[in-house]
C-alpha cells in the first residue's frame, strides 16, 4: 500500500512538473491575430502593413503580422488604433461608447482601459480612433466595446519586432 501511494505521489509530482515545464514554453509563445484580405466598404482601406480583422458588427485595423511596435518603447508603444463597424458614421454619431480593454497574457495582472476614443472620417470612410499605449512588451489581449458588439484580438508588441 505505501509502494502504491509513493508511486502515485511522485506520479502526480512528474505530471505538475511536466505541466509546469509545458506552461513555460507556451507562455514564451504569442499566437497572434492576423488580419484577413477582407475590404470594408466605408473605411479605411487595408494596406501592405495593415488588414482589417473581425467583421461588420466590429473590426480593427491591424498590423498583417500580428506584431504592434508604434512609436516604439520610450513612447510606450503609442500609435493610432483603428476600428470600424458597419453603418458607423463619425459626422453623425457620437462614439463616446466605444472602449478598448488590454490584458498581459504573461500573468503578471497588468492590465488597462482606453475610454478616451475619438473618430475619423475622410471621403467615403468613417471609422471610431483611438489613441492607445502599451505600458510593456509583451502579448497582449485586446477587446473592444462598441454599440453591443465586442472583438478580442491578440497583438505582440515591442522593439525589433519584424514589423
Amino acid at each position: 500500500m505505501k509502494s502504491y501511494r509513493r508511486s502515485l505521489m511522485l506520479s502526480r509530482f512528474s505530471c505538475f512538473v511536466f505541466l509546469g515545464i509545458f506552461k513555460v514554453a507556451f507562455a514564451q509563445e504569442c499566437l497572434v491575430s492576423i488580419p484577413s484580405d477582407i475590404e470594408f466598404k466605408g473605411t479605411l482601406s487595408p494596406s501592405t502593413s495593415h488588414g482589417w480583422y473581425g467583421d461588420e458588427h466590429l473590426a480593427a485595423l491591424i498590423p498583417t503580422n500580428g506584431k504592434w511596435v508604434g512609436m516604439g518603447e520610450s513612447r510606450n508603444f503609442f500609435d493610432k488604433f483603428w476600428w470600424w463597424q458597419k453603418g458607423f458614421s463619425a459626422r453623425t454619431r457620437l462614439d463616446s461608447e466605444f472602449k478598448i480593454h488590454a490584458t498581459k497574457l504573461d500573468g503578471s495582472g497588468i492590465e488597462f482601459e482606453v475610454h478616451d476614443t475619438t473618430s475619423g472620417y475622410g471621403p467615403g470612410w468613417d471609422a471610431l480612433l483611438a489613441g492607445i499605449e502599451f505600458p510593456s512588451p509583451g502579448c497582449w489581449e485586446v477587446t473592444g466595446h462598441y454599440n453591443g458588439s465586442s472583438l478580442v484580438l491578440i497583438l505582440e508588441v515591442g522593439s525589433g519586432l519584424d514589423a
